[in-house]
């Protein structure tokens, strides 16, 4: 392979990386290592690896009043 063919394999592949937002799933699962601090870094990567469906945090801002419960559980509800 040369050096061409080499460039644009290594293109194609950061192309597949971004698409595949590989980069921002190690992101959260170092952010995550560095706040649970587990025994076993290794086990808790390959457990976060094999979840299905990962847990999604939302939060609800607003004034006193404009019905953030209401919004949350129609949310819920629908997810």
């Amino acid at each position: 392979m040369d050096k061409l063919e080499k460039f644009d394999y290594m293109g194609e592949i950061e192309e597949k990386l971004q698409k595949l937002e590989v980069y921002e799933l190690f992101d959260e699962y170092l952010k995550e290592l560095l706040v649970h601090r587990p025994d076993s870094p290794l086990d808790f990567l390959l457990d976060r690896l094999k979840m299905k469906n990962p847990v999604n945090r939302v939060f609800f801002m607003g004034a006193p009043g404009c019905k953030r419960n209401e919004f949350a559980g129609s949310i819920a509800d629908y997810f």
